[in-house]
């Protein structure tokens, strides 16, 4: 690597790294990686549209750009010198998408290379995500899938293709021992109980929705089975709906509400088998993080999770919820857990050396760092 391909200090633009939030982990990673790499990152944290949090892991930075030319004055002020900067959040296509006449002045005035990754295939903020990549440099999706997806939604944007790379997210959970979950298994009188773990926002993109009437049924079938919901909602009024889907099994339910990394780490590891009925995903860090605990998944076969946890070879690490998407399928997926639960545990043993091999942190900044190198 020559001098002129050194990268010094990178801007962050995403979301509060507290948030219990894919994005939020995922830009943490990357930052704490690029850091032990000796590259100075800062975070600026926009959540949601306009409304910054001082959340960063280098110096606090809290800003509210008005305007373009607001942010253009930030990025060269005198001290910043960004080599990068990389968005991680469509939240910042409002702040950083100016008026047509002025993408020029933008791309002019900017003069550093203006990286996105693409971290939501929901069809509601499709035009935000086109916003942010009318004038973004190089494009970062986390899977192939996740990339024909961009072409065949974008496909009107100059030169998506060529400037589109595929880079995983970095899988590096905390790992907690099998005394800790115990130690909180019988503080919550779980001990001889089998139990379902759904980590994530409560909210219908998840499959929450499904995820109720299912473990109502599951309850019914049999009783000795509880389910732990952790996580918040994202919209008012679904934990609610929740509740009222579980029926007399929401007294076998806990919810947790907020958790921090290390919570969901113990409740992965305590668990028997973690349900992810998601019906949008980027990539699923929850159900990859199961798997590096050592434990069972059951996955809604949406395109992006059937290549993470390859369900469609014969060799997959996780058991698939069929039919995708539906409580039937989590019943059913259960049922076959319950079948052979040593048998769930081989299927995921490939999984995890496969996350500790290809997304390893030292890994997926490699591969990081030559995107940016491209562009300075």
């Amino acid at each position: 690597m020559t001098k002129s391909k050194d990268i010094k200090r990178v801007l962050f633009l995403g979301i509060p790294l507290n948030g219990q939030n894919g994005v939020a982990k995922a830009q943490l990673d990357l930052t704490k990686a690029l850091q032990e790499k000796g590259i100075k990152v800062d975070n600026i944290s926009a959540w949601p549209f306009h409304k910054t949090h001082t959340l960063t892991t280098d110096e606090n930075i809290a800003k509210v750009f008005s305007s373009i030319e607001e942010f253009l004055d930030f990025t060269k002020k005198e001290g910043t010198n960004y080599d990068i900067i990389h968005a991680h959040s469509h939240a910042w296509a409002p702040t950083l998408t100016p008026k047509q006449e002025e993408v020029s002045k933008l791309k002019r005035e900017l003069q550093r290379g203006l990286v996105y990754t693409f971290h939501s295939y929901k069809p509601s903020e499709y035009e935000a995500q086109r916003e942010l990549l009318g004038y973004t440099d190089r494009m970062i999706s986390l899977t192939p899938e996740g990339e024909a997806t961009l072409y065949e939604v974008f496909h009107d944007i100059p030169n998506l293709s060529g400037n589109t790379r595929v880079i995983p997210l970095i899988i590096n959970p905390e790992i907690v021992s099998d005394e800790e979950a115990k130690e909180i298994r019988e503080s919550k009188f779980l001990s001889d109980k089998t139990i379902l773990l759904y980590v994530g926002r409560i909210s219908p993109e998840k499959g929450t929705r499904e995820l109720g009437p299912a473990f109502r049924e599951i309850h019914r079938i049999n009783q000795n089975v509880r389910l732990i919901v952790a996580g918040t909602e994202s919209d008012r009024g679904e934990r609610r709906i929740l509740e009222e889907s579980l029926e007399e099994a929401i007294n076998a339910t806990i919810f947790t509400g907020w958790v921090s990394e290390r919570e969901v780490a113990l409740y992965q590891r305590m668990s028997d088998l973690q349900i992810v009925p998601s019906k949008f995903e980027a990539y699923g860090l929850a159900g990859a993080y199961a798997v590096m605990q050592g434990i069972p998944i059951a996955v809604n076969p949406i395109p992006t999770l059937r290549r993470i946890y390859k369900l469609d070879t014969e060799t997959p690490y996780g058991i698939p919820i069929s039919p995708e998407g539906t409580q039937e399928g989590i019943v059913k997926a259960f049922l076959e857990y319950m079948k052979d639960p040593s048998k769930a545990k081989e299927m995921i043993k490939k999984g995890k050396k496969e996350f500790l091999e290809e997304c390893s942190p030292s890994r997926i900044v490699e591969k990081t760092l030559k995107v940016y190198r491209e562009l300075i």
